[in-house]
């Protein structure tokens, strides 16, 4: 551009900045950075620079111009994330505001707070100290790795990023036919007695043993390396237990939960997934990859009619995976109608918890169950904790697509 023309340029943009309101900040900035970037200010004074032309011309260092430039792109960027139709970012956008908001490290989760601040004020009285105070409620729960059902039910919802971590190597030996555990899902209000699990939770997890999501644990299948085999025919060293604390068709888990679940299982084909519940009715409303082994438990005579039906209806829609049954505990003799729709049945006693005493089921229930299997064509796996010396360990002879 020739002098002339830069001239004309300057003056329409200092116009601009004289006509707007100090606290108007946007349109400093904009002017500002169009004259910086385009080296307006040449035309000012001979031999002007940039770090001179802000206080000569307007009072201000150069360090606060490019205060309101940044100010200014910091704006530009919220705005990509906002509702489009304007309402929810109030011009003048006052900058104490965007002085709060950067402290958050991106854009998003700028607009994600300053949407939030509009919403719960309706755009009245907001004040640099409220946008601080929703700031700092955003940032805890950015270090939070989980949601509580009552949080989910609420409204809440996670706002972290990917994980690195893997998925939890067992180290528990009574459960051979799972080297590995993943719980991206935990807690469960069914409140079994004898459940080892609340005890677990109520010890390590901050939430306890009330239902929740943690989204950045559906990674770990992708993170994880796969070991080889420890002996000859072992399985366990590509199966995952899934949701191990938890109940993962509960009647209080959220469908949303159950889908991210399956979908993840879905993209890592190389893993054997096995999912494991006391409501196989809810279990069978979903469809699944064949790399998934579906099992329900049933400790007492009158969970197995509701596990016969809900298997039937499994096998009926098509899935080609394993269908497994788990008796542990066996609170009582169990007699089934047929166990034909069931690969594997797992039998076991119950360990001690806070609650009960160690149990094993009395050795006449055990052959009665093992019988009707053996009648059923099933594999059967009997867990330590029946206390038999010789115990059966079988597995199913279909283990998935890629075993």
């Amino acid at each position: 551009m020739d002098i002339q023309t830069v001239q004309t340029a300057l003056q329409q943009a200092e116009e601009v900045i004289e006509r707007a309101a100090r606290h108007a900040f946007e349109e400093w900035g904009a002017q500002l950075k169009y004259i910086r970037d385009n080296r307006l200010y040449i035309a000012f004074a001979v031999g002007c620079t940039w770090e001179q032309y802000p206080q000569e011309r307007w009072g201000i260092s150069r360090r606060r111009a490019d205060q309101l430039i940044q100010f200014f792109e910091n704006t530009e960027e919220i705005r990509k994330f906002l509702p489009k139709d304007g309402k929810i970012f109030p011009a003048p956008f006052v900058e104490s505001h965007v002085v709060a908001l950067t402290a958050l490290p991106d854009a998003k989760q700028r607009a994600e707070v300053w949407q939030h601040v509009i919403e719960s004020t309706g755009g009245r009285g907001i004040t640099a100290r409220v946008v601080e105070a929703e700031v700092e409620r955003y940032k805890a729960a950015l270090s939070k790795n989980y949601i509580t059902l009552d949080e989910w039910n609420a409204g809440e919802r996670w706002h972290g990023g990917r994980s690195v971590k893997p998925m939890n190597e067992q180290d528990d030996k009574n459960i051979e036919w799972a080297a590995w555990s993943w719980n991206p899902i935990t807690g469960c209000l069914h409140n079994c007695a004898y459940c080892y699990a609340r005890d677990i939770a109520n010890r390590f997890y901050p939430y306890g043993f009330q239902p929740a999501f943690i989204p950045e644990r559906l990674d770990a299948p992708a993170n994880t390396k796969q070991r080889s085999p420890r002996w000859t025919g072992d399985i366990g060293y590509r199966n995952v237990f899934t949701c191990s604390m938890a109940d993962l068709f509960g009647k209080w888990v959220p469908a949303e939960w159950i889908t991210s679940v399956i979908e993840t299982a879905e993209r890592n084909p190389q893993w054997t997934f096995l999912f494991l519940t006391k409501f196989p009715v809810r279990m069978a409303e979903f469809s699944y990859p064949s790399n998934v082994w579906l099992g329900t438990t049933v400790d007492k005579q009158y969970a197995v009619e509701r596990a016969e039906s809900a298997f039937h209806k499994i096998k009926a829609s098509g899935f080609d995976g394993v269908c497994w049954l788990s008796c542990e505990p066996m609170l009582e003799r169990l007699i089934f109608s047929g166990l034909e729709m069931f690969d594997w049945v797992v039998m076991g006693g119950a360990s001690r918890s806070t609650q009960t005493p160690e149990m094993r089921p009395p050795f006449d229930d055990i052959v009665a169950l093992y019988q009707q299997a053996r009648q059923a064509g099933c594999k059967v796996y009997m867990k330590t904790n029946l206390g038999i010396e010789q115990r059966v360990r079988e597995y199913p002879e279909k283990l998935g697509p890629s075993a």
